[in-house]
């Protein structure tokens, strides 16, 4: 998945050091600290590096573990919850980096990571939430927010 230069780069980097080690806490601190209603410039950025750990933690083969430790919070938010609003965060998250071309190159720059890695393990975060969800609730209907909230 890792070829190009900049993920060369990004390797090197102090980043890269940071959000390779475990830390299962720290991404679920990110996960559940962002609530789709009151998106902004600050939480998108728990949203973006929740994004990076989960590419570094693909990349060393702990992915599934870092999804599996979404399913048993350590909060007062049920899992439930944690994962819905994670998947409409994703949605809005999306929304917002497709519509500000100009963020979109600025997050690759300072990351040293092409935007689709980003889009890449949101995909595939989506994936995961959107089938724990129907697993924890099968009764309900996944709602994606169907407004772009500005930022």
């Amino acid at each position: 998945m890792f070829k190009t230069k900049a993920h060369n780069f990004a390797k090197t980097s102090q980043l890269y050091y940071n959000f390779t080690k475990d830390n299962l806490m720290w991404f679920n601190l990110l996960i559940g600290s962002v609530e789709p209603h009151i998106i902004n410039q600050d939480n998108i950025c728990c949203v973006n590096t929740a994004l990076i750990m989960a590419i570094f933690a693909e990349q060393k083969g702990l992915l599934q573990r870092y999804f599996n430790s979404l399913l048993s919070p350590k909060t007062s938010k049920s899992t439930l919850e944690i994962l819905e609003n994670f998947s409409k965060v994703l949605t809005i998250w999306q929304r917002y980096y497709m519509s500000k071309t100009k963020d979109s190159y600025s997050l690759k720059y300072t990351t040293g990571l092409a935007f689709y890695y980003y889009q890449y393990m949101k995909d595939k975060v989506q994936v995961f939430v959107d089938e724990n969800l129907k697993l924890l609730d099968p009764s309900k209907e996944i709602n994606r927010v169907s407004s772009f909230i500005e930022i």
